[in-house]
This record gives C-alpha cells, sequence and structure tokens, in this order.
C-alpha cells in the first residue's frame, strides 16, 4: 500500500489599506493528492497605523477546487485572543452551498474596530480532504453577497487593490496572477536499494546446525526526499523466517534450498532478494579400521565390533547390508545397527583370504568404507588371557584367572610362569579352572621359575602346570576339555567367551598406600618351555607369537620382544624395539629330522586394579550417614580401638576407606582419631594433611606407663597381652578400656581441644598379669608419632601365639623371659616328631623366625622350656 503523506497547506492572508506592504498572501503551491484532515490557516495583518481604525470588513471569497471537501474548523480572533471586532465576526454560506461543497462562495465580515497588526496573526481555518486525483484547488477575493466587496469599511489609507481592497499575494509575494492556485499532485516513493546478501549468494552451514543471517540494504527509499522507514522483511518463499532483520532456519537435511526475501519501506515500495540455504554434509569415518583380527580358524565365529565416528552430532550411522565380501564365503557375515559384525566360518574356507568391506552410511549421503583381509586358518592360534581384575578392595582375596580365549587345536599340557607385583600380592593358592576341573588328571603349582626352591623363592614369580591324561589306566579325558568350544564369542553380548583354564588367588595388601593402584599380573619367560602349550601326543609344542600387555592409561599395546615380558623375546629381532641384539635362534632345531617349537600362542596380560577408597566412602563419614566428621564417627572410632573391625556393621571397607581422617594414607589410626575430634570441636579444618611421623614419643611401660615426647600428644593406644585393669593419669584426657581376645586394650583420647602437653607425663596405671604388646600415638595435629618403648624385664614367663598364623613360609615365635636365663624352642609335626630346634640365653622378649621352606604344609606344634616354665601352642602352615 503507498502511503500519502500530509502536506499542511496554508493559506497566509494579510489586509493592507494605505500602503503596498499590506498584502493577502498564500504560503503554499501545492499539495500531495489523497491528503485528510489537512488544516489551512488564513492569516491577516494590517499596518495602517493608528487612530486610524477600522470599522468594519466585508470580505467574498470565491475558491474553485475538484472532488475536495472542506469544513470550517475554527476561528481566532485578535492577537492573543483580544477581539478586533466587539460585535465578533460573522461566517457563513449562501447559494445554497455548504461546508461539503468541492467549490463555490463565502463569506465573512463584521463591525467593530480593528486596531494595526503589525505582524501575521491566525484569522480562521478550514480543513480539507483531499482525493486520490490529481488537479488544482483555486481560490481569490470577489464580491459576494451580502458581504459585497472584498474590503475593509472606512479605510482611509487607500494604497491596496481597487478601491480600499488589501492586496491578494501567491506564495513568492506576486499579485500577477489571479486567482492563485495550488497543484493537487502524486507524491513520489522510491523503493529500497542495495541488499547486502551472504557471500556468493549462499547461506551455507552444517546440516545438524541453524544458520542465521542479518540482512541490511544500502538505502531504504525514499518518500519526497524523505527516508522510508521503519522497513519490514518477510519470507516470501522457502524455509525460514526473520526476526527484525535477522533471518533464521532451523537444521535441515542436506542439500540446498532456494529462498526469496523482501524488505518494504513505509511508503509501500519493495526489494525482492534469492539466494540458497547450502546444508552441507561430513562424512563419517572408522576409528578402528585397522584393528580387527587378521586371522580366525574355519568353524569359528568371526567377531568384531567396529567404531565409527561422525562429526555431525545430529547424524546416525548405520551399517550398510549387505556386506561386500570376496571370494563368496560358504555363510554371509551379517553386522547389526551398532557395527558388530559376525561371521559363523565354515571348515570348506579354511585357507582362504576374504576381502571384507563394511560401510556405514550417516542417513545424509555420506559414507566411508572399511576395507580389510581376513584369512580363515585351518587351525588357529590359541589366545591365552590374564584376567583383570576390577574394583578390588584391599584385605580381601582376589580370584585371577588364565583364560583360553581362541585356539582351534587340541591341546594336552599347559605350563604357564606368571609374574605379579608381591608388594602388593600375596600368593595363596591356585586351581584348575572351571573348564578343566574334573576332567584334567594333573595340576601343580610352584613358586620361582625353576619350581619350588631351597630357601628364599624369587619373589613374584609363579609356575603352573597341568597335563589333561597321566596313562594310569583305562580312564582319559573327555575330548570336551582337550579343545576350545567352536563359539569363542558370544553373538548377543559381544564378549569372548572365555575357558578358564586356571584360578589363582591373591591377597591384597590392605597397607593404603596401594589405595587406586594397579597390580599388574603378567607371563614371564625364562627359557624355551615357559608359557607353552603341548598337543595330544606330546610331539608339538607351541610357543609365544604375540603378547599385548595392558596399561592402564593406554589400554592394551603389543610388547612382542620384551625382554621377559614380551614372549621368547630372545627369538625376536627387528622390528620389535625391545630387542637390540642380533637374532637368536635358541629352542629352534637346527636338523630339519628334527621339529621345532611353532609359535602359535598370542598371550593377553591382566592384573588386579585396586579400588579408589574415595569412591567407597567420603572420608570422615565413619557411620557412613554421608555426613562426615560428626560426633557419632567419633564414638564409633573410639569403639574401633576397643574393640577392633567388628564395630564396622555396616559396610566394612567403606568404613575403613572413610577413617583416613587426616589423609596420610594409612586408616584406622589414633592420628586420625584425633584430627575427627578436632574437626568435630571446631579445632580444625577437614583438609589433607600428609606429614606423619614428624615428632617422636618414649614410652616406659610399668605398672605406670609413662610418655616422654617432644610435642603436645592427641591420643594414645595401648595393647596389653593379658587381662587387666587401667587407671587414668592424664589431665583432661578420657580413657575407655576394655579386655578383647585375652587383651587389655586401653585407649587415651579428648574429646575437645585437650592435649598431653609435651614433656614427660604420666599416662595410665595398670594392673594385672599383662605385658604391653603394641601402642601407637598421635601428635595434636594428628600425625602419627614414632614411638620407642624401653625395655622393662617382664614379671612372668609367656609363649605368645606365632605370627602370621597361618602362615607361608615364615613365621615369628616370641618367648617372654622373667628372668635372665637358658631356653629352649622346639617345632613337632602332628605325629609328634621334631622338625626343629632353637636355642639361647636371654631375658626380655626373645624372638624367633622359622622358615618352614622345604616343609609340607599342616599343623605344627612349638613347645618353649625355660628353667622352670614350659608351655606349648599350635601353628598352621599353609602352602
Amino acid at each position: 500500500m503507498r502511503r500519502i503523506s500530509l502536506v499542511v497547506l496554508m493559506l497566509l492572508l494579510a489586509c493592507s489599506f494605505a500602503f503596498a506592504d499590506d498584502y493577502i498572501r498564500i504560503d503554499v503551491d501545492s499539495i500531495v493528492k489523497g491528503t485528510a484532515g489537512a488544516d489551512l490557516d488564513f492569516y491577516i495583518i494590517r499596518q495602517c497605523p493608528d487612530p486610524v481604525n477600522i470599522s468594519g470588513a466585508s470580505n467574498g471569497w470565491q475558491m474553485t477546487a475538484t472532488n475536495c471537501t472542506w469544513t470550517f474548523n475554527g476561528f481566532t480572533p485578535g492577537a492573543s485572543g483580544t477581539a478586533w471586532w466587539t460585535l465578533g465576526l460573522g461566517f457563513g454560506f449562501s447559494d445554497g452551498l455548504t461546508s461539503t461543497t468541492a467549490s463555490g462562495w463565502f463569506g465573512c465580515g463584521g463591525a467593530g474596530s480593528m486596531p494595526v497588526v503589525p505582524n501575521e496573526v491566525l484569522y480562521f481555518t478550514l480543513n480539507f480532504d483531499i482525493s486520490d486525483d490529481e488537479g488544482t484547488i483555486c481560490i481569490d477575493s470577489a464580491w459576494f453577497p451580502p458581504a459585497g466587496s472584498w474590503k475593509f469599511s472606512g479605510m482611509t489609507c487607500g494604497q491596496g487593490g481597487a478601491p480600499d481592497r488589501p492586496l491578494f499575494l501567491a506564495k513568492d509575494g506576486s499579485d500577477a496572477v489571479h486567482p492563485i492556485c495550488i497543484t493537487v499532485y502524486e507524491a513520489q516513493c522510491t523503493p529500497p536499494t542495495g541488499m547486502n546478501g551472504p557471500a556468493g549468494d549462499e547461506l551455507t552451514g552444517n546440516h545438524c546446525s541453524p544458520l542465521t543471517h542479518g540482512f541490511t540494504v544500502d538505502n531504504p527509499g525514499d518518500f519526497d526526499g524523505v527516508p522510508a522507514l521503519p522497513l519490514v522483511w518477510t519470507v516470501t518463499t522457502g524455509p525460514g523466517a526473520f526476526t527484525g532483520a535477522t533471518y533464521d532456519v532451523g537444521p535441515m537435511a542436506t542439500g540446498t534450498y532456494p529462498v526469496t526475501i523482501r524488505v518494504t519501506n513505509d511508503c509501500g515500495e519493495f526489494l525482492d532478494y534469492g539466494f540458497d540455504l547450502v546444508y552441507e554434509n561430513t562424512v563419517p569415518t572408522f576409528d578402528n579400521c585397522a584393528g580387527m583380527p587378521p586371522a580366525i580358524g574355519m568353524g569359528n565365529n568371526y567377531y568384531y565390533d567396529f567404531d565409527a565416528t561422525d562429526p555431525d552430532f545430529c547424524d546416525a550411522l548405520t551399517y550398510v547390508m549387505p556386506i561386500v565380501i570376496t571370494p563368496t564365503p560358504f555363510n554371509d557375515p551379517q553386522i547389526d545397527g551398532t557395527g558388530v559384525l559376525t561371521w559363523m566360518t565354515h571348515e570348506d574356507d579354511g585357507g582362504i583370504t576374504f576381502t571384507i568391506t563394511i560401510t556405514v552410511n550417516d542417513g545424509e549421503g555420506g559414507t566411508a568404507d572399511c576395507v580389510f583381509d581376513v584369512e580363515v586358518l585351518e587351525s588357529e592360534p590359541f589366545e591365552i588371557q590374564l584376567e583383570k581384575v576390577e574394583h578390588q578392595y584391599q584385605g580381601h582375596y582376589a580370584n585371577v584367572s588364565i583364560f583360553l580365549n581362541k585356539g582351534s587345536e587340541f591341546f594336552g599340557g599347559f605350563d604357564f610362569l606368571v609374574a605379579y607385583d608381591a608388594s602388593g600380592l600375596t600368593f595363596m593358592g591356585a586351581t584348575l579352572g572351571t573348564f578343566l576341573d574334573g576332567c584334567w588328571e594333573y595340576f601343580t603349582y610352584r613358586y620361582g621359575w625353576q619350581g619350588n626352591c631351597e630357601g628364599p623363592c624369587p619373589s613374584g614369580l609363579l609356575r603352573v602346570v597341568g597335563i589333561a591324561d597321566i596313562n594310569n589306566g583305562p580312564y582319559h579325558p573327555d575330548v570336551v576339555c582337550l579343545r576350545k568350544t567352536s563359539t569363542p564369542y558370544d553373538i548377543t553380548t559381544g564378549l569372548g567367551v572365555q575357558e578358564e583354564l586356571v584360578n589363582l588367588t591373591f591377597y591384597v595388601t590392605n597397607d593404603r598406600t596401594y589405595d587406586c593402584m594397579y597390580l599388574p599380573i603378567r607371563f614371564f619367560w625364562h627359557d624355551c618351555g615357559d608359557n607353552s602349550i603341548s598337543n595330544l601326543g606330546g610331539d608339538t609344542l607351541w610357543i609365544s607369537r604375540y603378547v599385548y600387555d595392558y596399561d592402564w592409561s593406554l589400554g592394551f599395546m603389543d610388547i612382542t620382544g620384551m625382554i621377559h615380558y614380551g614372549g621368547h623375546w630372545w627369538l625376536f629381532g627387528p622390528p620389535y624395539p625391545f630387542v637390540d641384539f642380533e637374532l637368536n635362534t635358541a629352542c629352534m632345531n637346527d636338523d630339519p629330522e628334527k621339529p621345532s617349537p611353532i609359535r602359535f600362542i598370542d598371550f593377553i596380560t591382566g592384573g588386579v586394579d585396586i579400588e579408589c577408597a574415595d569412591s567407597i566412602d567420603l572420608r570422615g563419614d565413619i557411620n557412613l550417614n554421608s555426613i562426615a566428621n560428626e560426633i557419632a564417627d567419633a564414638v564409633l572410632y573410639t569403639n574401633y580401638f576397643i574393640y577392633g573391625l567388628s564395630v564396622f556393621d555396616i559396610m566394612m571397607e567403606g568404613q575403613i576407606a572413610a577413617s583416613d581422617v587426616n589423609n596420610d594414607g594409612k586408616v584406622l589410626t589414633v592420628g586420625d582419631l584425633v584430627y575427627l575430634i578436632r574437626i568435630v570441636v571446631g579445632d580444625a579444618l577437614p583438609f589433607p594433611k600428609l606429614s606423619p611421623f614428624a615428632n617422636s614419643v618414649e614410652v616406659v611401660s610399668g605398672d605406670v606407663v609413662v610418655s616422654k615426647s617432644n610435642s603436645d600428644i592427641g591420643a594414645a593406644l595401648f595393647v596389653f597381652d593379658g587381662a587387666g585393669d587401667a587407671t587414668l593419669l592424664a589431665d583432661g584426657m578420657k580413657i575407655k578400656s576394655d579386655v578383647v581376645d585375652g587383651q587389655l586394650r586401653v585407649l587415651v583420647w579428648s574429646d575437645n581441644t585437650n592435649r598431653i602437653p609435651a614433656g614427660t607425663n604420666d599416662l595410665i596405671a595398670v594392673s594385672g598379669d599383662i605385658s604391653l604388646i603394641e601402642t601407637s600415638f598421635s601428635d595434636y595435629n594428628g600425625n602419627l608419632m614414632n614411638v620407642g618403648v624401653a625395655k622393662i624385664a617382664p614379671s612372668l614367663f609367656t609363649l605368645k601365639q606365632n605370627y602370621p598364623n597361618p602362615f607361608n613360609p615364615t613365621t615369628d615365635i616370641t618367648i617372654v623371659m622373667p628372668e635372665e636365663g637358658n631356653w629352649k624352642l622346639n617345632i613337632y609335626n602332628v605325629a609328634g616328631q621334631l622338625v626343629e630346634s632353637f636355642s639361647g640365653y636371654d631375658i626380655g622378649e626373645v624372638t624367633v623366625t622359622w622358615d618352614a621352606t622345604g616343609v609340607a604344609s599342616g599343623i605344627y606344634f612349638y613347645k618353649a622350656t625355660a628353667g622352670q616354665y614350659t608351655d606349648t601352642k599350635k601353628m598352621v602352615l599353609m602352602k
């Protein structure tokens, strides 16, 4: 729609009586057609000087117009509202003309006293509505009854028009042309120009993301020289919408979409602009195309889980069927929507190398191919794997399996040499796995690479040996446990169906410095027979081919050729970087008439992943109520020091992990208790502390236990062998004590900010047939202290229980000598036979270490004699 501007027509009239300077003037010469409600103001001026006044006026008007209407809108006499004529001014119509007459005559007049008017003032106003047709509006003075001539009565200045008339002037001040006409014309409106669209008339982006562009024009167009604002932006064809001048469109399928937009200015002109939306697609890529198994035994199921990545986050990848494979196999491979490929090979496929093409599609026309070869072997190599145990709690037993993952051949024996971290793992025993148990006839395990050795064996080496048939009669193992089952992987779950050959049991250390650590367990190679498998007849020995090591940060890595851990490493040269010596052919026969071992086994290492304490529970939340470091935690902690782990009956692992309040890596210490109480009473903040054993304390134990320390003491724990009582002597502290399992346990602590000052202090008085066997101290900051105990001669002869018990292969036996003299310790088996004897001359505590290496597992008795004293106890050796 076009807009017609309203142009106000001003007709300025001025009366002049005596001088040529007195005039009536029209102030405009044109008006836009279609104008509605235009006020036309008439002005008057009189410069004839006083005392001459006009006593009357008679003004007749003639106006000729085409297609317009007008009304009388108002009369404002005089300057500042002062009446020119005391009788007022009359206004009327005649000859039947009305205010809506398009052309006609009208007049006004009156009588009174009109003073000199030196400046133009508003006389009256007419309101016009102009049609949409072009034309003219003409106006001039005229004789019109009853007003009569155009004149002022009583005028004496006489220099106006024909006698006694004021001048009637055009806009330019001329009275040469009459009537004076005003042109009615069509207003001009220009369209916007200079659209600033996207580069190349293309708005380009990824099909997963919205597109946007802020449009502008160089010129919005104008209306009679005035900028035609505001602008309205619209989409006429294609997707998208405008917010102001910003175009937005959401994600769309890959392709090109034409769009036309329009910008319209406020006088109705517009500019169209066309451009293309170009939605682009990024093709996917395979992440693991090069990593699939290169070979499989005939008759087995080939399995591989493909991973593909698409940078376009909204694309859902699918894998195309059918799979292209050449030559044509007996059975077609299948792949599901997640990329799991399964292919049951057939015996007819043996000895053939197949080329397989896997295609992934992103649904937007983008595809990627993975092309690889798979050799179907007439026999498949073995794959032996040590289990990786996840989330292992400390202080518990871990069962680690040796699995058979793959292998097409019948086998009748194995010999595996395993290395483990003996600082964190203690080997407890081994059994045949579920696949062989009850079927194979012989199994054993030994320490060290050479078998059971005299004296301490090499740390962390274990050999396990199994034989299916020892030819001891008509019984022979079932054939089902002489060969891997035909399906190496579970098609539905994608997990390997692993056959357990051996189960190893380890005790995992409770030392909290191992928190969050990974303890590797690897195969170890020392000679040609290590980690080998025999066929049924015993005339073929299979040895290592490839070895893959698990690293907690990198995953599985090929370590073939690494010394000791990379298979029969002395057989490998370049390209394996771990071997920097000439190729060694040891284990291989030079005589072609004699067989050599065959590299036919792939090994995968494992280990034990210790659970992090902070993943078990929050530090300081001893009672596991999700509120750490509160008074109930402190009470429960004090109970532990008297009654032991039995007080942790909610979840022992979590409660033990939460007990390391001072974060020094050691759980269940009096330092943790002291720091917990300091937090409870507001004397410390729950932040990590890592400075244990910075201070020292000496303890003198007798009827009164005395401490000598170089710093304030926060708590002390005493364990006495035997039943007795304890009385608190330390000022400001608290005491908790009880007899548990034949031991008097005493805790000295404070539930506020009290402490035992540095220096020498009496702590407790004790009574009964007891002796101090264990103590620990914490300073006031919660740090454990180094403790030295002064030797005091005991009052009673005592034979203590050996420790550890059960044991393997060493244990400590302690005799308490109340007086100086000879002693003797004999060890007997269950048949009463003397196994070993020790003797000496001492006073106080005497500790003997018995090394039972080379002695069979079982129950043993030890008897101590000193003068008239004698005692006997039992112990268990478990290998």
